[in-house]
């Protein structure tokens, strides 16, 4: 989470600064690995969590992700025609990396959480 958006934060201030094209696409190319990394990582651990008789449904819930990042992405491309896509850029960016945080900050199980000990707990 802080890899997409900390290079997304990044690319709203750099990008808004230089205005280089190329800084930014590899701004974004980074932030789309973290993204890929988030994705891979979230699924992981959902499928882990669950109960056996359970992963069906936590699968068929994942799939409903994509719905939500469609009108997210709808309600952001709406914002960056009124404030324009440097601002919402930094502000995306900073949002989740604040959340980011705070689940760090506040959450002692996913503090400790480790995948190594997901997958022994299981078996």
């Amino acid at each position: 989470m802080f890899v997409v958006s900390g290079f997304l934060a990044l690319y709203g201030l750099i990008g808004g600064l230089t205005h280089n094209l190329w800084i930014g696409i590899a701004l974004l190319v980074l932030s789309g690995v973290g993204g890929s990394l988030l994705s891979t990582t979230n699924q992981t651990v959902l499928q882990l969590l669950a109960p056996d008789h359970m992963r069906g449904r936590i699968t068929g819930i994942l799939n409903v992700q994509a719905i939500f990042a469609s009108a997210g992405i709808l309600m952001a491309g709406i914002a960056a025609d009124v404030f324009g896509p440097v601002a919402v850029a930094m502000a995306s960016g900073s949002m989740m990396f604040t959340i980011g945080l705070l689940i760090l900050a506040f959450s002692p199980r996913m503090r400790g959480m480790r995948l190594s000990r997901l997958g022994s707990e299981s078996a």
